[in-house]
């Protein structure tokens, strides 16, 4: 038969290094989740501080007046869509709208974000605006703002701010 058996002293210091270690990990983990959400969540563009939440309907029209639309008549879709694991040419264009406004579509490949079109709709030539906004996790990874014409401009978000 063996006994195994510790010291008192012992034990008692590698139970205190490892509550210390364990406390010390979870600090770090706690702060630096907080950090990178308010990295996420916030972008200053234009001397200005832009709420990237993108949670629903409501947050896709308030981000719509941000850049510039008048959604006071706005319809509001919301559908899951899957980011492409390999661009084509046309996606790697409009990926480029994306990095002129800070964020870049190649971290998403694969993943599933929502995609939320906010549409005004006039007697305009133009037919009106399209705002399309894409979320991953609630917070704003891109998007775009069109006219409704068939012939109708589309600009990247960072070239209506």
């Amino acid at each position: 038969m063996f006994i195994i058996s510790f010291g008192g002293k012992k034990l008692k210091k590698r139970i205190a290094a490892g509550i210390i270690l364990t406390a010390a990990l979870v600090l770090i983990i706690v702060l630096s989740n907080l950090f990178i959400t308010h990295i996420k969540t916030t972008k200053k563009i234009n001397g200005r501080n832009l709420d990237l939440n993108l949670h629903n309907v409501e947050d896709a029209k308030r981000l719509a007046e941000e850049f510039g639309m008048n959604t006071e008549n706005a319809e509001v879709k919301s559908t899951a869509v899957q980011i492409p694991q390999r661009f084509n040419d046309v996606f790697v264009q409009y990926n480029d709208l994306q990095k002129a406004f800070g964020t870049d579509l190649e971290a998403y490949k694969g993943r599933q974000c929502i995609k939320y079109t906010v549409s005004v709709y006039d007697d305009s030539d133009s037919g009106g605006n399209t705002a399309t906004l894409l979320a991953y996790n609630g917070i704003l990874i891109g998007g775009d703002m069109s006219e409704n014409a068939f012939d109708g401009t589309v600009k990247g978000l960072a070239d209506v701010l």
